[in-house]
């Protein structure tokens, strides 16, 4: 079941930019995740006057769109409630719209969203955050530089993960069993950074403005 918390934090991920990658043949997360829209649609908070839109596309699929409800420079600026009419693409580095193509941990917590690249004549996944679910709460967890790059290597070159490190340095990982997830997600493995985690919150009934609006006609 998923906690409505994960959208508080996902609603924000697209909007920050240029965190340390792992790279991946295929997108991390073993099974693609099913979205609830009655936990996804609505207007989500990051800070002051820092509003995001949320709506799912297909919950099947785990796609969701993503914009700029208000933007936190505008503090007086209208609601957007709608996304933009912009040609809506997938999340890269602070787009707005954008969509988000959700996977998950199969059996356990966290989710993950892997952005397609191809780069030097290869394709690979590039995933940013870590998203881990626990009840009622989500944190939003970036990979630690340079510990990642580090670290990864150590697990690739010793066989405790399948991958290869590409001409330009980089680990790109295999096909990831179970193990593989439980591995790279301990504390222990130093590829998360704890220090850095946080949380964002989704507007109640009563604070939405889009919601204000209609109960107004």
């Amino acid at each position: 079941m998923w906690s409505p918390r994960v959208w508080q934090v996902l609603a924000l991920l697209p909007l920050v930019g240029g965190c340390p990658s792992i790279y991946s043949e295929q997108p991390l997360g073993e099974e693609i995740a099913v979205l609830d829209p009655q936990l996804v649609d609505g207007t989500w908070m990051g800070g002051p006057a820092q509003l995001v839109g949320a709506r799912v596309l297909d919950a099947q699929a785990g796609t969701l769109v993503l914009w700029t409800a208000r933007q936190s420079d505008k503090p007086g600026a209208p609601i957007q409630c709608e996304p933009p009419p912009e040609t809506v693409r997938e999340c890269s580095a602070n787009p707005s719209p954008c969509v988000w193509r959700l996977h998950k941990e199969q059996g356990g917590d966290f989710y993950f969203h892997s952005k397609r690249k191809e780069d030097s004549g290869q394709t690979f996944y590039e995933t940013t955050e870590a998203v881990r679910s626990v009840g009622s709460v989500a944190i939003v967890y970036h990979f630690r530089e340079p510990a990642l790059g580090n670290r990864l290597k150590e697990f690739v070159v010793r066989g405790a993960l399948p991958g290869r490190i590409d001409p330009a340095g980089r680990v790109i990982l295999g096909s990831l069993l179970p193990e593989h997830y439980r591995l790279m997600l301990l504390p222990e493995a130093g590829l998360l950074d704890t220090w850095g985690s946080y949380q964002i919150v989704k507007l109640p009934p009563d604070l939405e403005p889009c919601k204000k609006g209609e109960k107004s006609k």
